[in-house]
């Protein structure tokens, strides 16, 4: 019997040119920054789908503006704070960071975000005391928390594209992030503004001095802080 030739024997199978494995640029972001950017969404469809009636009385004043300020701060502080973790996890200045790790990094970043705005929300209660001013710093403390709602919900999406988007765009990712928050400051910062100056009082100058150095000294010290190293 004779046996007949393999017609696959001595065949080469490889392929002659070397495979190009082309490298991805991955964002490494942690899990646990996925999570609170979906907790915060589910938070948030909840509080619009379960409580849109008592929405609509919170816009209308029904309830005092502690209860405002206090589901505002809540909502807004762990986004912002994903968002102010972004440049420092960037450029690498989690190093400096007392903590050694970044999600305690991120856990002191919420509280210093919740003291400020506690102390600010005082300090304009205190600036009404003081100028016998009390329903129109209460207004402006007002608007500045129904603000802090909105802002929140609208940086959801900035939070998640640069976490998540590849790393090489993460940096347009942080122009466009400044340039949003920058944005929204400024239109909250003159609806307050307008809020002041309905007034003509004398007193109200001096209110409105004390507003800005509220507003924007704590803008100056980040900035000579951020740029001193």
């Amino acid at each position: 019997m004779v046996e007949r030739k393999s017609l696959f024997k001595h065949k080469n199978y490889y392929v002659g040119k070397d495979i190009k494995i082309i490298e991805r640029n991955v964002n490494p972001t942690h899990g646990w920054i996925f999570g609170l950017i979906f907790i915060s969404i589910i938070i948030y469809s909840i509080l619009i789908k379960a409580f849109y009636s008592k929405i609509k009385l919170i816009v209308k004043g029904v309830f005092s503006n502690i209860t405002v300020f206090s589901i505002s701060i809540f909502l807004f502080a762990p986004i912002f704070s994903l968002l102010v973790y972004a440049p420092l996890s960037y450029y690498n200045y989690l190093s400096y960071s007392p903590i050694n790790s970044h999600f305690g990094t991120y856990f002191l970043i919420v509280l210093v975000v919740l003291i400020f705005y506690l102390i600010k929300y005082v300090l304009i209660y205190f600036f009404g005391l003081l100028f016998r001013q009390e329903t129109l710093c209460a207004k402006y403390n007002f608007n500045q928390t129904l603000f802090l709602i909105t802002d929140g919900l609208v940086l959801i999406p900035f939070a998640f594209l640069f976490y998540f988007l590849p790393n090489n765009l993460q940096y347009s990712m942080l122009i466009v992030i400044i340039i949003a928050i920058g944005i929204l400051f400024l239109f909250r910062l003159l609806r307050g503004f307008v809020l002041v100056f309905k007034n003509t009082k004398a007193s109200q100058f001096y209110l409105f001095v004390y507003l800005c150095t509220v507003e924007f000294l704590p803008i100056i010290i980040i900035y000579k802080y951020l740029f001193s190293y």
